[in-house]
C-alpha cells in the first residue's frame, strides 16, 4: 500500500517547523509499529537534514505485561541508558498511536506511580529543558484513536491531517496578535458560550 502523501508532509512539518532540526543535531523519534509510515518519513526528513536520527521503537502491549510481572526492583530501576540518550540529544519527536487506548485500566496502579516516580526526572527533561532539548508529541491516525473519537479510520486521517497541514507560519502571525491584545488588557468578557464573539475589556 503507498504512503499517504499528508504523511510525508507531516514529517516535514515536525521536522522543519516544531523542532526545527539543525544538521548534526541527534534527533529521537519514538513510536510504535502502527506508526510505521510516520517513522519512515521522519527518519529520511531528519538523514536529508545532516542530521541523526535515533529511532525509539516501542512495540504496543509491552506496559501492561511490564506492569504485571515487574519485580520491585525492576520498578525502581532507573533507565540509566534512556536518560544518556536524552541528555546527548538536541530533538525529541514523539509519535501517539496505540493499538489498545485501554491496555493500562487493569494494571497495578501503584506500580505505575512508582515507576512514573522513577522516571518523572527524564519526562521533566524532555518536556521542560528548552533550549537544551526541544520536543513535540503529534497524535498518528489508527483505528484505536478513531475509535475514541466516533469515528472511521478515514474520517480520523482526514480529521487530522487537516487540523496538522495548515499554514502555520500564517496561523502563528494571527495568534501571536491575539496574544499581544491578552497581554495588553486586564479582562475578558466572553458573549455566549457557542457565538465565538469576544470583548476586549482594556
Amino acid at each position: 500500500m503507498p504512503t499517504d502523501l499528508r504523511c510525508q508532509k507531516l514529517a516535514k512539518l515536525l521536522v522543519n517547523h516544531s523542532v526545527f532540526v539543525k544538521p548534526n543535531e541527534n534527533v529521537i523519534i519514538s513510536g510504535t509499529e502502527d506508526a510505521r509510515d510516520l517513522l519512515v518519513a521522519l527518519y529520511k526528513e531528519i538523514i536529508l537534514k545532516g542530521a541523526h536520527p535515533i529511532l525509539r521503537f516501542r512495540p504496543a502491549g509491552l506496559a501492561p505485561f511490564f506492569y504485571r510481572y515487574a519485580n520491585k526492583k525492576q520498578i525502581e530501576k532507573f533507565p540509566e541508558n534512556f536518560d544518556y540518550m536524552v541528555k546527548n540529544a538536541q530533538k525529541y519527536i514523539g509519535i501517539s498511536c496505540p493499538k489498545n487506548t485501554k491496555e493500562l485500566t487493569n494494571c497495578n496502579t501503584k506500580k505505575m506511580i512508582a515507576r512514573e516516580t522513577v522516571v518523572e526526572p527524564i519526562s521533566n527533561y524532555v518536556c521542560n529543558e528548552k533550549p537544551k532539548i526541544y520536543r513535540v508529541t503529534c497524535g498518528f491516525p489508527c483505528n484505536a484513536l478513531a475509535q475514541e473519537a466516533e469515528m472511521d479510520l478515514v474520517e480520523y486521517e482526514n480529521f487530522v491531517y487537516s487540523a496538522c497541514l495548515q499554514d502555520w507560519k500564517k496561523l502563528s502571525k494571527n495568534l501571536f496578535r491575539i496574544a499581544k491584545k491578552f497581554e495588553k488588557g486586564k479582562n475578558v468578557w466572553l458573549n455566549g458560550a457557542c457565538s465565538g464573539k469576544f470583548k476586549w475589556l482594556d
